[in-house]
């Protein structure tokens, strides 16, 4: 097996964002390209990552191969890439390699990561219909949800007419935002929502880190777990999905 990604910052961006929901994971790699998909050790966040065929410079593959690999070590392979720098992915003899080209820095990085024998469960999310979307720039989200994170571990999420509301509590007091509707975004209510749903603050915080890309789709419902999508390249994406919090 040989993988070039065409945008190896993305890349690297993506197995940042991975590695702190899948410490271990699956890479499974076909003809398509390239698969990471699992949920996290408590159970509560499910993600999946795809390279598609078309985004990849080099795809070789004789047939589909499944590796258990440390994300947290490659992403820390991964480091020092920047935009414009060529990243190749092997396996051979139970190890995965990874090269790649420093311009930035002019050095050279070759790593050889062990794989690993993992037991994962084949697991999927539905297509589903959301009552609330909400799609608008990653730094505009990214910027709201850091500065209501410090007043609560749960963040409640609303949409009605007058935009997207964001609103967490605690005994340092509340604080709520409100994101208006504007040509550069997107928002979508298709069934009234009577309250705000709430989700793990950490766990938003750990999604909206890689900012994959530019936008950002976010969906949610009282009564599916909650959709943040990245979308890039041709047809590449990282999806992540997070259970509501039980409200006490």
């Amino acid at each position: 097996m040989e993988l070039q990604p065409a945008d190896s910052a993305s890349f690297r961006l993506a197995i940042e964002g991975l590695k702190d929901f899948l410490p271990d994971a699956q890479i499974v790699v076909t003809s398509k390209g390239l698969d990471i998909c699992g949920m996290d050790s408590s159970h509560i966040g499910f993600v999946k990552y795809t390279l598609a065929a078309e985004d990849c410079t080099v795809l070789k593959v004789a047939f589909p191969q499944t590796m258990g690999v440390p994300l947290a070590v490659l992403a820390r392979v991964l480091g020092s890439i920047a935009n414009g720098d060529a990243v190749t992915l092997k396996s051979n003899d139970g190890q995965l390699i990874v090269s790649y080209t420093s311009e930035k820095l002019k050095k050279k990085v070759d790593a050889k990561i062990p794989l690993m024998t993992l037991e994962v469960d084949a697991l999927d999310v539905p297509d589903l219909t959301y009552a609330a979307t909400v799609q608008l720039k990653t730094a505009d989200l990214s910027a709201v949800f850091k500065e209501v994170a410090p007043f609560g571990d749960m963040i409640m999420l609303h949409l009605n007419e007058e935009g997207f509301h964001v609103t967490a509590t605690s005994e340092m007091g509340t604080m709520s935002q409100l994101l208006e509707n504007t040509e550069d975004r997107e928002m979508i209510l298709r069934t009234d929502l009577e309250n705000p749903v709430g989700f793990g603050t950490k766990y938003i915080l750990s999604m909206l880190r890689c900012s994959l890309s530019p936008y950002l789709e976010l969906d949610f419902d009282p009564g599916f777990p909650m959709r943040l999508s990245y979308k890039y390249g041709t047809k590449s994406s990282l999806v992540f999905h997070l259970a509501p919090k039980i409200m006490e």
